[in-house]
């Protein structure tokens, strides 16, 4: 679980040079897992990368069936944002 943890939170440093089919398969490949961190940490990924293109993180969370905490996390950025 930590190193599937990991390489979500891996993706956090790149902000434009996301490679956004990497982030998109790994998060599809682990949105229905159980624990907590992994829920976490998809939904940390797509917030920090909100920051930089809040576009495909609103069309991510749209297409794809997240958990409600990843979902929440993901948008926390944009809906502050827009406040």
């Amino acid at each position: 679980m930590w190193l599937r943890r990991a390489g979500l939170l891996h993706q956090l440093k790149y902000k434009t040079q996301m490679n956004e089919a990497l982030l998109t398969e790994m998060i599809v490949l682990l949105k229905d897992e159980q624990a907590f961190f992994i829920r976490k940490a998809i939904g940390w990924v797509l917030r920090e990368y909100s920051k930089t293109n809040a576009i495909f993180v609103k069309d991510f969370v749209e297409n794809y069936q997240l958990s409600n905490l990843s979902h929440k996390e993901a948008l926390k950025w944009i809906k502050n944002k827009n406040a």
